[in-house]
């Protein structure tokens, strides 16, 4: 395929770890890809990005038929050096709120999936989807210092209710987290039903107190990414096989007008923009199959092409940032700006894109 990458008008606006500078020096390795500015080589399936402070990003890796390995990537933006970070590296300071977790994964069981980060708290609390040997949301405290690599605390975890494949993560802004249902693992025809647009799951929350509960008027079609706004009043959920994306009233006092708007994409993640407009990535395909075949494939590399969107909240207003075509990279899931440039996650490439936000 031929390179097509097109740039549109964008207003950018605890416990000690085994994580330490030391181990970091050791571990740490250079990005593989011989100075492309548009490409970071070596972190492995990046389906999701939070990016931790201006100089430090966290990837997950996703697991699939031809990668049976799942951990994080701790990446210094600054001189593209990264490492590969598992739960045997962090140490353990359990939080009582999750007493119902049955322990810390091991790194061979890990398996990552998406991922938000909870700056409320005076440490940033990481929760991030875990489908390796249970089904999980793990808890991480991240403590960050100038000049040093962040260290990673495991703090427990939430057991996702039975028939879950969890696919994405938000926090809710009084407490507790909501998180995409994608399908359910009990139905042996979750792939007819997301390639004929058949409701596939919801969204669910949960509350410390409460444990989980089933969102209403959140049913569709592979939900996948999702965001509550900063008020709490309202969800936006990404229909991945539908190609939309909803904006969806919270809670019986919310004055927020419902609406779903046509992405054009098989819409993935979504993160906030940090002049809080929403980053939308996905899959820009004709077929849904095109991607899906190659994702159920042992293929090392989709390269599928994807294109980055920025959505008005108020508005729902659409314009694209970014298309991508080319055989270097693909598959994109994910965006988040890091310094002048777009970084994102992949589903199936051992590489990440940066890539010019001018």
């Amino acid at each position: 395929m031929k390179r097509k990458i097109i740039f549109h008008n964008a207003v950018l606006a605890g416990a000690a770890t085994l994580i330490s500078a030391p181990l970091w020096a050791q571990k740490a390795m250079p990005d593989a890809c011989g100075g492309d500015p548009h490409l970071l080589c070596g972190p492995t399936n990046a389906e999701d990005l939070v990016k931790l402070d201006d100089t430090w990003v966290l990837s997950s890796r996703i697991g699939g038929p031809g990668d049976t390995e799942g951990m994080f990537y701790l990446i210094n933006s600054a001189n593209r050096m990264w490492q590969p970070v598992g739960p045997d590296d962090m140490e353990t300071a359990a939080d009582a709120t999750f007493s119902d977790c049955p322990g810390k994964p091991s790194s061979a069981d890990f398996r990552g999936h998406g991922m938000t980060l909870d700056t409320s708290g005076e440490t940033p609390r990481l929760y991030a989807i875990n489908h390796g040997g249970r089904e999980t949301v793990e808890v991480i405290d991240i403590a960050l210092s100038d000049g040093a690599a962040p260290t990673l605390t495991w703090a427990g975890c939430i057991v996702a209710p039975e028939g879950s494949n969890l696919n994405a993560v938000a926090v809710l802004p009084e407490g507790g987290i909501a998180t995409t249902k994608f399908t359910d693992t009990r139905n042996e025809k979750w792939v007819e039903d997301l390639l004929g647009v058949n409701d596939t799951g919801y969204v669910y929350e949960w509350h410390a107190d409460a444990g989980w509960s089933e969102v209403e008027g959140t049913t569709m079609s592979g939900p996948n990414g999702v965001l509550v706004s900063p008020e709490g009043d309202a969800y936006y959920v990404a229909e991945w096989a539908a190609r939309r994306l909803h904006r969806i009233p919270r809670g019986e006092g919310s004055s927020v007008e419902p609406m779903v708007i046509d992405t054009g994409v098989l819409t993935d993640n979504l993160h906030w923009a940090e002049n809080g407009e929403i980053l939308a990535t996905g899959q820009w395909v004709a077929e849904t199959v095109e991607y899906a075949g190659c994702m159920g494939s042992p293929a090392p590399a989709c390269p599928v092409p994807f294109k980055v969107l920025r959505i008005d909240p108020e508005s729902m207003e659409m314009t694209e940032v970014i298309s991508y075509d080319d055989e270097d990279f693909g598959s994109g899931t994910t965006a988040v700006e890091v310094g002048d440039a777009y970084w994102i996650g992949t589903t199936r490439f051992d590489r990440i894109g940066t890539i010019s936000a001018e």
